[in-house]
């Protein structure tokens, strides 16, 4: 749900799952860094993930669809 997002308190730590197809495919930790009290002075969300490369390739890919995008360096 995009409109989830927003309604975090930032810098907070929550505890969610991710779902694909109404099925739930992982436990995850998120955080929301409000401009421009984050590293970058921009608007981030962090997501904790466990690290199977396969999902975290899947939820990237997901959050990106939504118009999510890529740290640069």
């Amino acid at each position: 749900n995009k409109k989830s997002i927003a309604v975090i308190t930032s810098r907070k730590l929550y505890n969610c799952f991710v779902l694909v197809n109404n099925e739930q495919i992982d436990n995850c930790l998120v955080v929301r860094f409000q401009a421009p009290y984050s590293f970058t002075g921009e608007n981030v969300v962090e997501l904790h993930l466990h690290g199977n490369p396969f999902l975290v390739d899947l939820i990237i890919q997901i959050a990106v669809d939504y118009g999510a995008r890529l740290a640069k360096p």
